[in-house]
């Protein structure tokens, strides 16, 4: 099986992902791109960092880091103007 990650903006899908991948044991290794979605996945996303959606090379380090081969991006990125 594939190791699977998720970069997170704003909303309820990703918590949803977050909480049944938890509940079924499976590892998520998991970038938020703000810190109130940091704040809302944290019970549910042991391997979890926040950096920005600019942060490239560091989302891609974290995710070489644990391993994972695929990612899913999910909920709203917001752009502060």
């Amino acid at each position: 099986m594939a190791h699977l990650g998720m970069i997170a903006g704003a909303g309820e899908l990703p918590e949803n992902i977050a909480q049944r991948a938890y509940a079924e044991g499976i590892p998520l290794p998991t970038v938020a791109l703000s810190t109130h979605v940091a704040a809302q996945l944290t019970p549910y996303c042991p391997t979890l960092v926040h950096y920005g959606p600019g942060q490239l090379t560091k989302i891609i380090r974290t995710f070489q880091r644990h391993r994972v081969q695929q990612v899913v991006m999910v909920g709203k990125v917001e752009k502060p103007f």
